[in-house]
């Protein structure tokens, strides 16, 4: 029995199962209307550029809207070892901020996060834990004292990156005419107030003010020794001072400071409420303050 491949009649040369193949995925004589077989040339891509106009461009496709909402990630199949410092909750924590930070990214909003400092990224993640109750938790494993990442996270809750940059960042000298409206405004509620570049500050009434680079003032209490940003800023002082803890806001200046009695000005604070032994209460504070000096920073 003789087995021919196909196209191949009794007597024609052999021809290899390639050659044939190769014979028959090329256009044939007859099918082009040519006495021989010849191969496409083809064409340069700087002629076919050079047609300009002559070549219509094939229309991209819109793309794809975004998602309404961002997925969420599924369950662990199983938690992560022992002894491995990471916690099934946190590596669900991760995959669901990375979703909705890529769908940022998908509707153009901000940059995902993607060009934050490890400590302000931190603070980011910290900040949705404010209220749950593994927050020292959270805190262990990112190997971070509690009261430290809650004061970063109170932080980035009040103004993310930019109150950050505002808590820890290096001072700086705004315009005088600026920092001029900040001390007006504390000098009315704490009676005083010191200026260092973008700082204005009453130390003995645990109440600061900070100008931003992002022309935003910025409110401070003392808090355990440390100044804590716990409120949005805003852009006039002013709105600020209603923040101003009660007990900073019912000191005023003595009333020597407001009528300028005796040609001498009272710079000591005192309480206006309560009679005469808040006033015998108020000369023993002044006399432990005149002995211990806060520092304004």
């Amino acid at each position: 029995m003789e087995v021919l491949a196909r196209g191949q009649g009794r007597g024609a040369p052999p021809r290899s199962a390639d050659a044939v193949r190769a014979a028959e995925t090329l256009p044939s004589a007859r099918t082009r209307g040519d006495t021989q077989a010849e191969a496409d040339p083809g064409v340069e891509a700087r002629t076919l550029f050079a047609r300009g106009a002559a070549v219509v461009p094939l229309a991209l496709p819109s793309p794809l809207s975004p998602p309404s909402h961002a997925g969420e990630p599924a369950s662990l199949a199983t938690d992560p070892p022992p002894g491995s410092g990471v916690a099934a909750e946190d590596l669900v924590a991760l995959a669901a901020d990375a979703a909705r930070r890529a769908l940022e990214l998908c509707r153009g909003a901000g940059n995902g996060g993607l060009g934050l400092a490890p400590e302000a990224d931190l603070a980011r993640l910290a900040a949705e834990r404010l209220r749950k109750p593994d927050f020292d938790g959270f805190a262990a494993r990112a190997q971070v004292a509690p009261r430290a990442l809650m004061r970063l996270a109170l932080t980035w809750a009040a103004g993310g990156a930019a109150a950050l940059e505002v808590l820890n960042g290096a001072p700086w000298k705004p315009p005088p005419q600026e920092v001029e409206e900040g001390s007006a405004a504390l000098r009315r509620v704490s009676g005083g107030a010191t200026v260092r570049g973008e700082r204005v500050s009453n130390g003995r009434a645990g109440v600061q003010l900070r100008y931003g680079r992002d022309g935003l003032w910025y409110l401070l209490v003392r808090r355990f020794g440390v100044w804590e940003i716990h409120d949005p800023p805003a852009a006039d002082p002013e709105q600020l001072m209603s923040l101003v803890p009660a007990q900073t806001a019912a000191i005023v200046p003595s009333p020597l400071v407001r009528s300028g009695v005796g040609g001498s000005v009272d710079h000591a604070p005192r309480h206006v409420a309560g009679g005469a032994g808040e006033v015998a209460g108020g000369r023993r504070r002044r006399a432990r303050q005149a002995r211990v000096t806060v520092p304004d920073e």
